[in-house]
This record gives structure tokens, sequence and C-alpha cells, in this order.
């Protein structure tokens, strides 16, 4: 029998990989994270690293939406394993960021006053401590060819701007950008 990860496992060893490079945008989490149970997941499964729990996806007003990963990214926070940063600097399409991660965030709290976020830009990263984690019981679980194929996924995923992430999504699985906002916007995209 192979190994066996968890959801929020793979949501710390993308943190972690790449020199712990942060995740910016809770939109791009968020992707990031739909497209790994999409595609990485089972990529993976075929190396020997089975997925146990992966976040589920719903359509949402700017596509996939995930409850479970921002309760993931809560705990995580909250015990000290990641750590989230509210930047200044703006990305193409960040302000779609700052509608979203408040639109969800709120919906998923409802009347949880000192939870509802902001209108901000997050930077997602992981802390010393979701390091010692992470080296201490998720890497001896992975093969260097699972490692590989999760660095360069990481890799292309942070490479791309949001325009083009949102448009590989919403052309990839059209039921997941049926319900939104920006839909025409991002389907117009040009590369």
């Amino acid at each position: 029998m192979g190994a066996k990860l968890l959801g929020s496992d793979y949501l710390l060893l993308l943190l972690y990989i790449n020199d712990k490079e942060p995740i910016k945008g809770s939109v791009r989490l968020m992707k990031m994270m739909f497209l790994f149970n999409e595609q990485i997941a089972p990529a993976l499964k075929k190396k020997g690293l089975d997925s146990e729990k992966l976040p589920d996806f719903i359509a949402y007003n700017y596509g996939p939406f995930s409850k479970d990963l921002y309760e993931q990214v809560d705990f995580f926070a909250g015990i000290g394993f990641m750590q989230i940063h509210d930047l200044n600097e703006t990305e193409e399409m960040s302000g779609v960021d700052n509608i979203v991660e408040k639109e969800f965030v709120d919906e998923c709290y409802e009347d949880e006053e000192e939870t509802k976020s902001e209108n901000s830009f997050r930077e997602y990263s992981i802390t010393d401590t979701g390091s010692g984690f992470v080296e201490e019981e998720l890497l001896k679980k992975i093969t260097l060819p699972q490692l590989k194929l999760l660095e360069q996924y990481k890799k292309k995923i942070t490479g791309m701007t949001l325009k083009q992430l949102l448009h590989y999504v919403y052309t990839r699985y059209p039921k997941y950008a049926e319900q939104s906002l920006i839909k025409k916007e991002v389907l117009n995209y040009e590369k």
C-alpha cells in the first residue's frame, strides 16, 4: 500500500515547497487547490501517493469555491502553521481578489463579526512551526518524483497572472464558471 496524505497536508506542502514562496491572493490559493484536486491528485495517485479528504468545491460567484479550504486556512493560521498577511500591492485583477475574499468569508461565517475579512489582498505563507511539521511528518511520506511534480505545479500556478489562471480554470471546467460574475471578462481575455 502506498502513502496517503490529506487535502490539508497538500496545502501545507504547497506552501512549503519552492523555498516557501508565499501564495499571493485568496483567489489564486482557491484555484490552486481546485486544480490540485482535478489534475494533480490523480497524477500523484499514479505515482503511488493517494489523497484523502480533499476539499469539496462548488460553482460560485468567481468560479470554484471551497468552504473546506477556508476552514483549513483558518485552522492552520490559528495553530501557527501558516500566516496571512494583508498586502498593499496590486496584481492584475486584484480587485476581484478583494471582492471575492470578503464575500466568500462573510458567507462562510455569516454573523461571526470577528472573523469577517476586510477588503484586502492577502498573502499566505508557512511559518517555522508549519515547516517543522512538513519536514517531520510529510516529506518522509513522498518520493522525489512526487515532490518534483508538486514543485512544478506550484511554479506554474504562481507564475501565471490571475487572469491567466482564471481563464484556464473557466475554459477547462466550465460548469464551475456558470455562476461567475466575471465570466465574460475572463473568457474574453486573450493570453
